[in-house]
């Protein structure tokens, strides 16, 4: 017989912070001079919250984390955590490929008062399993933030399995994931693994649904910045069981606006798209690329369809 691993977690983890519903990874706005533009972000974050999102996370892939100094990415989780003014729960990306470093910005985010902190595996370097763990293990180790695993072997051709995950979860501040293997079987197999004990999100726009059945927790999500609205309702269809509207939603809404953003450049197409729909957050740093003016009418095209489902309109500028 299935049993939910959901209601397990608070008492695994004790009275940690655990991440749960739709969680906007936000951009990292810049005005024309590429320099961090703040109140774009205090706009941002005051939009995502008054539409209901359950939590933000700030300087993640979506955010720009490569593209920003140190200085810059303490200061837009600064920022985040004011103009979130104890609403959400704000989470800290940490995207760094060696230990000393992530350490560093995890106690930096832990003094801020973050949350959590989203922490990606090592990537480029290719460290054994024995070296992911020990990697974690030494962060928790050293500091006392919540820490969301960050399993994405698109990005890092690292790929998290069961063994390694059962090893970490065991860990007291490991309290989630951000889980980006789109294989719904073994990602399944993960959550019947280690999901009564750290909480298990969809690292991609389009998985909730599918792994809520299996113990899924919500999403790290970016289609919010289009509109959020889709998503809050459907998480909350999923939470009351109207499994018919939440998937409803995600096949004409988030999917498709998912699959139209996403891509070569990330996220320069969503900061540019962000834009066109009514909320500029600027360019993005180079080497990433705003989409060419053709790329752009497509993107354009499968989101208008989207939003009209939804919205009735465009809602485009």
């Amino acid at each position: 017989m299935f049993k939910d691993p959901r209601s397990n977690i608070a008492k695994a983890k004790g009275n940690r912070f655990i991440p749960r519903g739709m969680n906007t990874a936000i951009v990292t706005p810049f005005n024309a001079q590429e320099e961090i533009d703040e109140p774009a972000i205090k706009r941002l974050i005051d939009w995502q919250i008054e539409s209901g999102i359950n939590g933000i996370v700030m300087t993640a892939g979506c955010g720009e984390f490569i593209n920003l100094t140190d200085d810059e990415r303490k200061r837009v989780l600064e920022v985040a955590l004011e103009a979130a003014a104890g609403r959400v729960p704000v989470i800290a990306g940490i995207l760094s490929s060696t230990t000393r470093h992530a350490l560093a910005l995890a106690k930096n985010a832990e003094s801020a008062g973050a949350a959590a902190a989203l922490i990606l595996t090592p990537y480029y370097i290719s460290p054994s399993p024995d070296g992911i763990y020990k990697h974690f293990a030494t962060i928790a180790d050293k500091s006392s933030i919540p820490i969301i695993l960050y399993n994405n072997p698109g990005r890092t051709k690292i790929d998290m399995d069961v063994s390694l995950l059962d090893r970490l979860a065991d860990i007291p501040s490991v309290v989630g994931i951000k889980e980006c293997a789109r294989d719904i079987y073994f990602v399944a197999e993960r959550i019947n693994a280690v999901g009564d004990r750290i909480a298990y999100l969809a690292g991609d726009d389009d998985m909730p649904v599918q792994m809520y059945f299996f113990g899924g927790q919500g999403d790290i999500i970016i289609t919010t910045q289009i509109a959020p609205e889709p998503a809050v309702e459907m998480w909350a269809a999923l939470e009351k069981n109207d499994f018919a509207r939440a998937i409803d939603i995600n096949f004409n809404f988030v999917s498709p606006v998912m699959w139209a953003i996403l891509g070569p450049n990330h996220p320069a197409p969503i900061k540019y798209m962000m834009g066109v729909y009514g909320h500029p957050a600027g360019p993005a740093r180079l080497p990433l690329e705003p989409p060419s003016s053709d790329a752009a009418t497509k993107m354009k095209k499968k989101i208008d369809k989207a939003m009209e489902w939804y919205f009735g309109s465009s809602n485009s500028k």
